[in-house]
């Protein structure tokens, strides 16, 4: 009985490992068709995309000839047709009197804006507010690729109209190493007083204007209340570049409340080919008592800068000096090529 007990224990000891053995083999069959398989199968299933959400990816390649930005392009491309079409449709005598349009149905009234139609429609994936950061809508700027597009070497910034307000040049500073040039022949005393405190900021007593000449003016909407008399220089921006021989600008701001109709108009038509400018900030201003801007010329404005490539990313109304926030209001555009791509020196 004993031998008979040690061989069936011998049997059933050899029976539970012939059975562990299968259960292995079964196991690394399983693991085997897993990572082989699978893979195979996922890869007709899905179809590849190209690398276009890595943080270091945005940064190295966002503004030149990647996959993101063309996918930024193909997506504001779709946008067009129904922008055009909504401006094609536009009545004749639409934004001649003012820069609403009210169309009144079952009892209300709807108002549509003439910025409305010049959406931002424009994908920046590294935009940010540079100046008032705790004064939304006056003073700070929206601007693309800080990290990126504003860091080459020989990078500037020209900023036309500052009121004696710096908070936009002191950040661009602060962050970038582009050669900062501020111009306005309004300055008074203690504004002046105050840039000179900023040594790397580099002042011009100049303004721009859409031919080279010297004005008089007396207005007191332009220093919010104070009727002052301004003898003003006004150079076109060819003949600043030139006299600074400077052949690009990174980032043009312009703040010359109402005068930039003329002077945009003037750049678009007298450029060669494209205009050297790779970011324009502009505050549009519509003085609804003068007619100093009508709004006919901000629509030929707005359609000329889109018609020459000028991306609009950001819009945002001032609230601060005018009782309709949509009388004045900061748009930022990125120029591009006809492929899409952020124009940049060569």
């Amino acid at each position: 009985m004993e031998f008979f007990y040690r061989r069936r224990r011998g049997l059933t000891s050899w029976s539970l490992g012939r059975k562990q053995n299968l259960l292995a083999v079964l196991s690394l069959a399983l693991l085997i068709v897993f990572f082989w398989v699978k893979p195979e199968a996922s890869r007709f299933n899905s179809a590849p995309r190209p690398n276009i959400v890595s943080p270091q990816n945005d940064s190295e390649s966002f503004g030149q000839a990647s996959d993101q930005q063309v996918l930024i392009e193909r997506i504001y491309q779709r946008s067009q047709p129904f922008e055009g079409n909504a401006l094609r449709h536009l009545e004749s005598g639409a934004f001649t009197d003012d820069i609403a349009l009210r169309e009144g149905e079952f009892n209300y009234e709807a108002t549509k804006w003439i910025w409305d139609f010049f959406p931002p429609n424009y994908n920046c994936p590294l935009k940010e507010r540079f100046g008032r950061q705790a004064r939304i809508g006056d003073g700070g700027k929206w601007v693309c690729g800080v990290e990126t597009l504003m860091q080459r070497q020989g990078c500037k910034v020209y900023s036309f109209g500052s009121n004696g307000d710096t908070d936009f040049e002191e950040a661009v500073l602060a962050t970038t190493n582009c050669e900062v040039h501020v111009f306005d022949p309004t300055l008074g005393q203690e504004a002046l007083e105050k840039l000179s405190k900023q040594p790397k900021i580099q002042f011009h007593p100049i303004g721009l204007g859409p031919k080279n000449e010297q004005v008089e003016m007396r207005d007191n909407r332009m220093t919010m209340g104070n009727n002052r008399h301004y003898t003003m220089d006004l150079l076109t921006l060819q003949t600043i570049m030139q006299s600074l021989n400077h052949t690009w600008i990174d980032v043009l701001k312009i703040d010359i409340e109402g005068f930039e109709y003329a002077v945009l108009q003037q750049l678009m038509k007298t450029s060669k080919s494209q205009l050297p400018v790779s970011q324009l900030l502009v505050e549009f201003h519509y003085w609804d008592d003068a007619q100093r801007t009508l709004p006919r010329d901000i629509l030929a404005t707005l359609k000329s800068l889109v018609h020459n490539n000028f991306r609009v990313f950001s819009t945002e109304p001032n609230w601060w000096w005018t009782n309709k926030a949509y009388e004045f209001i900061e748009y930022s555009f990125l120029h591009v090529d006809n492929t899409g791509k952020v124009l940049l020196p060569n």
